[in-house]
This record gives C-alpha cells, structure tokens and sequence, in this order.
C-alpha cells in the first residue's frame, strides 16, 4: 500500500501542472475565439452617450442673436451678476419669446447655415425694423447682422453676419438637415439654445409628442399661423426661439418657434422639409 501510495504522489505535480496548463490554453480560445460575456450598457447609459455625441456635433453650429444696444448687459448677465442683479432680472422676464418683450436682454437663438456666417432664426427674433442686431458664436465671437431677409409666412430669417469693418467671416462651423418626414412620434430630440436670454447653448431634450400641428396667429406673434409643425415635450424657454431641434445624429429636424403658453412640456417647430425649399431660394 504503502508504495502505490508513493507512486500515485510522485504523478500528483505533473497532472496538477498540466491541468493548470491546459485551463490556460484553453481560457485563450475560448477568449480569442469563443463567446464570452461582454458588459454591455444599459438603455439610459446609451442614451446619453448618444445625446452628449449629438450635442458635440450640432452645437458649434448654435448661435445667439442679440439686440445690439443690449451686449453691454449680455456680457454683464453671461459673464456673472449678483443675486439682486439675477432676481431683478427673473422678475422682468414675460412669456414673449423674442425681441422687445420685457428683457433685460432682447435675445434669441439661431443656427449657421453657411461657412460664410449666413444665420438662421425666427422672423420673430428679428422683427423690429429700429433695432440692430448682432449674432455672438458658441466660441463667444461677435458679429454685426449687416443684412435681414424675411419670410414672414413661414416665421423664418436668414441673416448676413460681418466683423465690425464689413469683413465675411470663413469657417464657421454649420448644422447638417435632416429628412424631417422621416420622424416618428416617440422619438428622442434635442433643443438647443439662448434659454432665457441668458444661458447661450443650454440643451433640453424630450420626445416627438405629434407631428403635422396648428397653431392659430393669436397663439404667437407675428399676423400669421403656422402649419405642419412639429410638437415636442422638450423644454422651450424664452430665448430659444430660432434655434435648432436636433436628432440623435446631431442633424437639425426643425427650428423651434412657439410654446404654449402657461402649459409645460408643449412646443412647437417648423419642420426643417419646410425650411430647406426656402433656403436654397435664400428665403
């Protein structure tokens, strides 16, 4: 007994090495070659990701428009103010989304469509004939508006920007368009914009909440109503108006124009397959 039990000590080393050797080998194939468990994000993780990717892609291209006389107190409220100077201007704020409507700071939102600085915003934004304007970059350069055309059927303005000596800008980063006929109610979107007159390039985002909307000319400024717009929950504060609503690939599907007044969650866009036609004609 006694020797048998010595051989069978004397193989105990080499089974235990190979067996050590062959779980090693076949760990490698198995990693190399094989199935293996591989973490993957969840849903919300993703989604994220996905929003902060759209954002980096369309947001250079997001611009604020302001009324020229009021720079002084944007520079003031965006480079930092007091509490009084906050409160006093949160109490001045009205339900007017645009220019001349009880702002400390007439402002709102638009998107570069050409290298060159040509802007697009809301009719709206831009709609009174004695102010001047100027256009500010995500990247804080600021340029003069030298030349509005209107359309004010369609609530739309491509504006001309230029240095204070007239000079055309080159470079400038753009948004891409999206097949707005292609959105599905449901699905995830992006505003980017002037919120408030005050916080350039704040994004919200939400859901397609109905496609093909109304809303009467007594709902908005201006004399006329707008069709076939886009409705969506994302938050649309004063400031926004003119700028993008973005997709997940970082495409502009629309310019937001209106929110329901005293209701949260309800705002509208144009569609960018309406936008586009007028564009190429220069609006």
């Amino acid at each position: 007994m006694f020797g048998r039990n010595r051989l069978q000590a004397k193989h105990v080393i080499p089974i235990v090495l190979l067996a050590f050797a062959g779980g090693v080998v076949g760990g490698f194939i198995a990693l190399r070659y094989g199935p293996t468990a591989v973490f993957e994000p969840g849903d919300d993780v993703m989604r994220r990701s996905s929003v902060a990717e759209a954002i980096q892609k369309a947001g250079p291209a997001v611009v604020s428009v302001i009324a020229t006389s009021d720079l002084p107190l944007y520079r003031e409220s965006v480079m930092g103010f007091d509490d009084s100077y906050f409160e006093e201007m949160m109490s001045e704020l009205s339900g007017h989304t645009g220019t001349n409507g009880g702002y400390p700071v007439s402002s709102g939102s638009g998107v570069l469509v050409a290298k060159n600085g040509l802007v697009l915003t809301n009719y709206h934004v831009v709609d009174d004939p004695d102010v001047r304007y100027s256009v500010i970059t995500s990247d804080g350069e600021v340029y003069d508006v030298s030349d509005i055309r209107a359309d004010q059927v369609h609530d739309l303005a491509l504006l001309t920007i230029a240095d204070p000596e007239g000079k055309r800008p080159a470079g400038l980063p753009t948004a891409i368009f999206a097949d707005s006929g292609q959105l599905q109610v449901g699905q995830q979107v992006i505003v980017i914009g002037h919120a408030l007159a005050t916080y350039s390039n704040t994004v919200t985002t939400g859901i397609i909440s109905a496609l093909n909307r109304t809303i009467a000319a007594d709902s908005i400024d201006g004399d006329n109503g707008l069709i076939n717009l886009i409705q969506t929950d994302a938050a649309i504060h004063p400031g926004n108006s003119g700028g993008p609503l973005v997709n997940l690939d970082g495409e502009v599907v629309g310019i937001t124009t209106a929110v329901a007044t005293g209701f949260n969650g309800i705002g509208f866009a144009i569609p960018s397959n309406d936008i586009i036609p007028l564009l190429r004609q220069g609006i």
